[in-house]
């Protein structure tokens, strides 16, 4: 489900975008690799293909820099209003909004250790998450692929499965 549809634009022949993602395991990968073909920017690319795709995706984005947070602790400020998360991630977790707090620490742990790493400059880093599975009750560990443009986070949320497809690994030059 998309927060917003002016990211649609973006992203010319969305439908072809996603089915081309689609033919690749879920990952930052296929996103980032597509938006050159699309002439696309990698933040239309990345919300594009988490509110569009047939797969159990969510993207988080988050600031820069830390700010404080509750308790005096510093943390990066998740922008809500650019988040996306697929139907079949909102049908199975609910809105990924919802599933987080505003100012993400503790939720993310180690996946905001890697947002942290990052910002040094661009880069591509990987963790897991869990999360309570309101379908069939439990939890599920959720692979969190994270990126850095430089001036945001992207935390891209999925399940892993051998059956998903091909990998594309972000060769960042």
């Amino acid at each position: 489900m998309i927060s917003g549809t002016e990211h649609r634009e973006d992203v010319r022949g969305g439908g072809c975008f996603i089915r081309r993602a689609d033919d690749y395991a879920p990952g930052i990968g296929p996103a980032l690799d597509l938006a050159q073909d699309y002439d696309a920017s990698a933040t239309a690319a990345l919300r594009h293909y988490a509110g569009s795709t047939k797969r159990q995706v969510a993207l988080l984005v988050l600031g820069r820099y830390p700010v404080h947070a509750d308790g005096g602790s510093r943390a990066l400020k998740m922008m809500t209003a650019q988040c996306a998360q697929s139907e079949t991630f909102l049908n199975r977790y609910g809105p990924i909004t919802s599933l987080v707090r505003p100012h993400v620490r503790a939720d993310l742990g180690d996946a905001v250790t890697l947002a942290h790493q990052t910002s040094l400059g661009d880069g591509v880093g990987e963790s897991t998450i869990t999360l309570v599975d309101r379908q069939r009750g439990g939890t599920v560990e959720l692979t969190a692929e994270v990126f850095s443009s430089g001036w945001r986070k992207f935390v891209l949320l999925y399940r892993r499965s051998i059956f998903s497809g091909p990998r594309v690994r972000v060769m960042l030059s």
